[in-house]
């Protein structure tokens, strides 16, 4: 699975000229990997998805963040609780939706043949090209309700 895993995102790093590499920098005393894709340029925490250093360009506008603080440590329980006067709404379609998606997801990255499958055409996670398409059109319906409200 992790090999299917890893796989992936370098082919998807690839597909999008994407490059990344590791311990290129320290910022606030901790070493970072820099990913480079589509005129954006991220510096996380080695081995982590934390970003300390994001720039962008495009469209001829620049836009920059950078981290000035990093505390390690524990989040006090405020920073998780929801703001006053709004109220989570449960979308069962949008749930549903991403439910299928995980356990297809999941299917390719434990399928040993999954990286190739994709590869090869296939258009749903864990399938051979040309299966699914009862599938796919399964889902597509579902997106459309989804758009219709």
């Amino acid at each position: 699975m992790r090999k299917n895993a890893e796989s992936m995102g370098a082919n998807f790093m690839q597909g999008m000229n994407g490059k990344v590499e590791e311990n290129v920098t320290t910022i606030l005393g901790q070493g970072c990997d820099r990913t480079s894709m589509m005129g954006t340029t991220v510096h996380m925490i080695h081995g982590t998805a934390i970003p300390l250093k994001t720039e962008t360009e495009m469209a001829g506008m620049k836009m920059a963040s950078v981290a000035t603080a990093f505390d390690e440590g524990k989040v006090d329980d405020t920073f998780f609780q929801h703001p006053a006067g709004i109220e989570a709404v449960h979308d069962r379609q949008a749930d549903e939706m991403s439910r299928t998606m995980a356990t297809q997801t999941m299917a390719m990255l434990k399928d040993p043949d999954g990286m190739k499958k994709m590869e090869q055409g296939a258009t749903i996670p864990g399938l051979g090209p040309g299966e699914g398409n009862e599938t796919d059109q399964e889902m597509m319906d579902q997106v459309d309700r989804i758009m219709r409200g």
